[in-house]
């Protein structure tokens, strides 16, 4: 077999794998938006919002009592409760040994 022949059947079955991997993230894709398409229609997935603007609300726009001092630090306070209670819905999940999908699944392919 000639150096070309072997590299065109490597890239062949490379490309085959990268077909096959993108047939799977979009199906999981579809999951996962069909998923969240759901949990944001449903009213129960604001409830956690609304109780954190709720105390919120009221110390920016309530009654002026009290230093200026206490009401920073409440206001500090809160933020950083409503910071650790929503930052891992932001956070990025990185792939663990340093290989994208693609790689992974070629190493255990070829």
């Amino acid at each position: 077999m000639s150096k070309f022949a072997a590299k065109k059947k490597l890239l062949a079955a490379e490309s085959e794998a990268y077909r096959q991997l993108l047939k799977l993230e979009i199906k999981t894709l579809k999951v996962h938006a069909s998923r969240a398409r759901r949990q944001f229609t449903s009213a129960s997935s604001y409830v956690p919002l609304i109780m954190a603007g709720v105390p919120l609300l009221g110390i920016l726009f309530g009654r002026k009592r009290g230093s200026s001092f206490k009401r920073m630090s409440a206001l500090a306070l809160l933020g950083w409760k409503a910071f650790q209670r929503f930052s891992p819905l932001f956070k990025r999940r990185r792939p663990e040994g340093g290989q994208t999908a693609a790689e992974e699944y070629l190493s255990r392919r070829l």
